[in-house]
């Protein structure tokens, strides 16, 4: 591709990026004023999804807590009296956040574990780790938190030949989800799944070629071969998203029709803009304009207020699932038409599977085979 060429499509990606997702975060404040049901899923001490010391000790798990809205949300589930296994690729990056709370709570529980998203091993041993540790302490498994994501300006194909982005975002959290669902079903409480989405799901537009960014690409035999495409950055994190919402959605209904007895909900949280590393690879002077934009809107938030979606599907009550919380004060929005497009979203189920059916099918965790 002509370099010139290339550089306008990246330019026009990003820019796509400051207006079409400001309009988007727009957009959700403001169903959040007029369409949202405030106040529908506050917590209360007789109905929320807390922690039943009678029955054992629970854990959760945070992918991406290193940092973020992962950080913010592990302290606060870890003040609630879970045992917190941090997940992240860094291993001195988890200890630091491990110390920092651990400093400040002295009572809390939190425990490392290394896992990487975009590998399919790292996430077999991850959750092989995880079935020991649940077995050798006696824990319950009642929260995953999948919360890890990335915003690449620049395509990166995994070691499986996934793009990085859609594995980190949406194919990883996916295989995660359904290897420990057999650990989660045996839990001693009802447990749950939290998924964290955006508002940029809104810009999805249609689903012609959308799931062809799940197909696998041949690894390149050098990075001038990368480089020489133009990247679709905008697109991609949104489908990502999108991808998110709608797993959520197909997950809780195969968990209420086919496996009721599972007692396992799940839900999707929108932290909303988010002054995060996630923005790191954007231009300095891009990501320096926008976020002041944002700052004089009210739009951006730190991670201890972002978070606060993340938590109020953590705890909300029992019967909840198949709700999306954005904004905090227990809100739930309606997402867009395309994510509750059922035949889309049991498309989207058989592909993910299909992908991933020998390691789903194949792989005995902690006795069990995955169920689903």
């Amino acid at each position: 591709m002509n370099k010139g060429l290339r550089n306008v499509l990246h330019w026009l990606n990003l820019w796509h990026m400051g207006i079409m997702w400001v309009i988007a975060i727009l957009l959700s404040y403001f169903k959040l004023l007029f369409y949202s049901y405030p106040e529908s899923y506050v917590l209360s001490p007789h109905s929320a999804f807390t922690v039943n010391q009678e029955s054992g000790p629970v854990a959760c798990i945070i992918t991406g807590a290193s940092s973020g809205i992962g950080k913010a949300a592990a302290e606060a589930v870890a003040l609630k009296g879970y045992h917190v296994i941090l997940a992240g690729r860094s291993m001195a990056s988890l200890y630091q956040v491990a110390e920092e709370l651990q400093r400040h709570h002295k009572s809390i529980m939190v425990e490392v574990l290394v896992v990487d998203v975009s590998s399919t091993d790292s996430i077999i041993r991850f959750v092989e780790t995880v079935a020991k540790l649940v077995d050798d302490k006696s824990l319950s498994l009642q929260l995953l938190i999948n919360n890890a994501g990335i915003l690449a300006t620049t395509e990166r194909i995994t070691a499986e030949g996934y793009d990085s982005m859609i594995m980190t975002n949406y194919l990883g959290h996916y295989l995660l989800t359904r290897l420990l669902l057999p650990i989660l079903q045996r839990s001693r409480v009802p447990a749950r799944i939290v998924n964290v989405g955006s508002f940029t799901h809104r810009c999805v537009k249609g689903s012609d070629h959308l799931f062809s960014l799940l197909s696998k690409r041949e690894l390149p035999k050098n990075e001038a071969s990368l480089k020489n495409k133009a990247y679709q950055i905008a697109h991609i994190y949104e489908a990502s998203k999108l991808f998110m919402v709608m797993f959520t959605y197909e997950l809780h209904h195969r968990l209420c029709t086919e496996t009721p007895s599972m007692r396992i909900t799940a839900l999707v949280a929108d932290p909303g803009i988010v002054h995060t590393a996630i923005f790191r690879e954007l231009p300095r002077w891009f990501s320096t304009c926008i976020f002041l934009l944002l700052r004089c809107t009210w739009l951006l938030q730190s991670s201890e207020v972002g978070c606060r979606a993340v938590v109020d599907a953590a705890f909300a009550p029992l019967g909840c699932s198949a709700k999306y919380f954005f904004g905090g004060q227990g809100r739930v929005l309606a997402t867009s038409p395309l994510s509750c497009n059922k035949q889309l979203a049991n498309d989207l189920w058989i592909l993910s599977e299909r992908l991933f059916s020998d390691t789903i099918l194949g792989t005995t965790i902690g006795g069990k085979n995955s169920v689903l």
